[in-house]
């Protein structure tokens, strides 16, 4: 685990020595598999236990009714100030909706769950940390994959594990989005890591495929082109008629 500690520092430094020890390296895969699993793991730990201790105190269901209830008089009163834009019947109407569906979500709320409220949330925040590394690595390796046969058109010397390894480095800043729970903050964690993320991976692509920078960036570039592409002629071929 110290291995894997000096690989995440080295990739935040941009320490290309770090990426040239790592793509040398005889088990170079199973490192980059570790760094995604462990990185995904923490991310996934502080993710799901926000996620339990906001469902475990979420307000008793009076208090959701009472939250309701106000709602449904401040749409009541933007009826009113409709005005003569709609006939009675149709305010008349617009209140029996909005009171039908507090009904309805006051029923659901209050109605018993077949376990207790704590499990059933627990269960839940337990899979949602177990099925992080498995999204996170089936994006590292497709997207890898393509990155590296746009490599190989630009005269990449990569093998598979070399550059699956190396890029597995750019998982190591998204750790931000353990912050990713304080409102505060916005969409700046995501957003420094995805920046980070990115010159890692281009430093990665350039490592293990022996070439510079100025072949990396359009390797990594050109997969997200050809999917956006594609995507951009199946819409128009869907619009457009015969």
């Amino acid at each position: 685990m110290r291995e894997i500690v000096q690989l995440c520092g080295g990739a935040l430094l941009l320490d290309t020595q770090t990426f040239t020890n790592l793509k040398n390296s005889a088990d170079v895969f199973q490192k980059g598999v570790l760094v995604i699993v462990v990185i995904s793991l923490i991310v996934g730990l502080i993710t799901s236990a926000v996620g339990f201790v906001q469902e475990v105190t979420a307000p008793a269901p009076e208090e959701q009714r009472s939250e309701v209830e106000r709602g449904r008089d401040r749409a009541s009163e933007i009826v009113e100030l409709l005005g003569d834009r709609i006939d009675p019947e149709t305010q008349e109407r617009l209140r029996g909706y909005i009171t039908s569906g507090i009904e309805a979500g006051s029923t659901i709320a209050e109605t018993p769950a077949p376990l207790p409220a704590m499990a059933g949330d627990l269960f839940e925040a337990l899979g949602q940390f177990v099925s992080y590394p498995f999204g996170w690595m089936s994006t590292w390796m497709l997207y890898g994959l393509l990155v590296l046969v746009a490599a190989k058109i630009l005269g990449g010397r990569a093998t598979v594990q070399q550059m699956l390894g190396c890029t597995a480095l750019a998982a190591v800043p998204f750790i931000l989005g353990i912050f990713g729970f304080i409102p505060q903050l916005g969409y700046w964690p995501g957003l420094i890591a995805f920046l980070w993320g990115l010159v890692i991976y281009v430093i990665g692509t350039a490592v293990a495929n022996e070439f510079g920078i100025g072949k990396a960036i359009p390797a990594v570039i050109l997969p997200i082109l050809v999917i956006l592409l594609v995507g951009l002629v199946r819409l128009l071929d869907d619009l457009l008629p015969y």
